[in-house]
């Protein structure tokens, strides 16, 4: 975008700049915030805990918010080469992938955080944690 703006005498359009906006926020910023909070928050270290987490999770997040990024950007980059309204339709889908990528981890952060509470009430009361709690993957079973 940048590029292609040094190249014109006038500003750049409204929806290059926009596309710029989406690439940081939703390429960096909510990529950055739903992985590390599944590293870093205790809720999902919980489930970490109980057993291997889904593989699948992170791959899904990030393909998704990738696909998404890719759109938004191809929506406003190639936006005045693309026919009909193409390029509104690319930006369309890239805000539904955003969207239920958010949705998603808002519902798996929620599921965690009953998780998390069910196994501290089990520390407190003194239970002890089973083998697939405490072991580390991979681990012989105990004699």
């Amino acid at each position: 975008f940048a590029a292609r703006a040094l190249g014109r005498p006038e500003l750049p359009a409204v929806i290059e700049d926009d596309a710029v906006l989406h690439i940081v926020t939703l390429g960096v910023a909510l990529m950055l915030i739903i992985g590390m909070a599944q590293l870093l928050l205790p809720q999902f270290a919980s489930e970490r805990i109980g057993g291997p987490q889904s593989r699948w999770r992170s791959e899904a997040f990030g393909v998704a918010l990738s696909a998404a990024v890719v759109l938004r950007a191809g929506g406003g980059y190639f936006g005045p080469d693309l026919p009909g309204e193409s390029a509104r339709w690319a930006m369309a889908a890239a805000g539904v992938l955003g969207l239920v990528a958010a949705l998603a981890f808002a519902l798996l952060l929620l599921r965690s955080a009953r998780h998390h509470e069910r196994l501290l009430a089990r520390m407190r009361a003194g239970v002890p944690l089973s083998r697939s709690e405490t072991a580390p993957r991979g681990a012989p079973p105990p004699d």
